[in-house]
């Protein structure tokens, strides 16, 4: 069946938003989708992944804190994340970019063309 399919993980407390990531991302890729940064950190203890969309904001803990999670594990440090963001607030987006240094953002709710486009960026 040829090259191995990369494989995504999708975390997001809206089961709507994850569903239709999953939808748009699974023809072409493995994803694996979890509701809660806790769940993610879980995932990932057994699992490898290629790149990982991340809510900024949930309840228990924010992207931003299960960012500083991964980027201080050196078995899921080197994993590329892109922030899933409602914030249409311009300066929070660009401030977390800044200080954060994640793959990039896509706002919510995301769209298949720019899913895949940034998906394709990153992973090729």
């Amino acid at each position: 069946m040829g090259d191995e399919r990369k494989r995504i993980l999708v975390v997001d407390d809206d089961v709507m938003q994850l569903n239709m990531m999953k939808s748009y991302l699974r023809e072409y890729y493995d994803v694996t989708a979890v509701n809660s940064g806790k769940s993610a950190l879980k995932f990932l203890e057994g699992h490898n992944c290629d790149l990982i969309f991340l809510d900024f904001l949930m309840p228990e803990e924010s992207g931003a804190q299960v960012y500083y999670k991964l980027k201080a594990n050196s078995k899921t440090r080197d994993i590329p994340v892109v922030f899933l963001t409602g914030l249409t607030e311009k300066k929070v987006v660009i401030k977390t970019l800044t200080e954060l240094k994640p793959e990039g953002y896509i706002v919510k709710p995301a769209n298949k063309n720019d899913l895949v486009n940034k998906v394709v960026a990153i992973l090729g």
